[in-house]
């Protein structure tokens, strides 16, 4: 105890300091084991809702049209942000490249690959998603 209080003392951090960061990494723990019992119970009591008595129509839900189109918009403003960002990207690489900035060349050239591997993504997700769950 003593070769403690002298380390912290030679460290510069009091006594106090040094109790006040202890209750404050004790406090942190109890917070953490509350948030774990939390979602423990809250993962039991959807497991005991799950194991209700379910039926299962293939009908779509409502307004699944609805969230097709939200979809949709959201691959087609990808592919527009993807398409901008390959413009910039190779652009600033042409003009850096013929400044002899070859920092802001490497940086272009990212970009613009980069755009181009985010445009394969969205193009290649709907056949992966098809494929994994069974939809033809």
């Amino acid at each position: 105890m003593a070769d403690r209080l002298e380390t912290e003392a030679a460290s510069g951090a009091s006594p106090t300091t040094a109790g006040r960061r202890g209750r404050r990494a004790m406090r942190r723990v109890v917070i953490a084991y509350e948030v774990v019992a939390v979602v423990l119970l809250g993962i039991f009591l959807s497991a005991t809702a799950a194991f209700a008595d379910v039926t299962v129509s293939p009908t779509a839900p409502p307004a699944a049209n609805a969230l097709q189109d939200l979809v949709n918009w959201g691959a087609y403003t990808g592919a527009l942000t993807c398409l901008g960002g390959a413009i910039y990207g190779f652009g600033k690489m042409g003009l850096s490249h013929k400044d002899g900035n070859y920092g802001a060349t490497n940086h272009g050239r990212t970009v613009g690959f980069m755009s181009l591997a985010g445009a394969l993504g969205l193009g290649v997700a709907p056949t992966i998603i098809n494929t994994l769950t069974g939809i033809h």
